[in-house]
């Protein structure tokens, strides 16, 4: 977990960058939100590790809310 402004990244090995234990180069520099849980995760490896519950993808009627950081 790591806090990026106010928001708060979940997922494994997350660094201040967002980079994770599975996507680490220089371009692995966002978190995604998801609908299913409404938190932000570096990737689905992460969700899929850290929750107990099927990743649900940001809905096409949300696109206009921010979802990714």
């Amino acid at each position: 977990m790591q806090s990026i402004g106010s928001h708060t990244v979940y997922g494994v090995e997350v660094g201040p960058e967002t980079r994770c234990a599975h996507y680490d180069t220089d371009r692995d520099v966002v978190a995604f939100k998801f609908a299913c849980c409404e938190r932000y995760y570096p990737c689905f490896r992460c969700h899929e590790e850290a929750t107990e519950h099927e990743a649900v993808p940001w809905p096409r009627g949300r696109f206009d809310e921010p979802s990714v950081l």
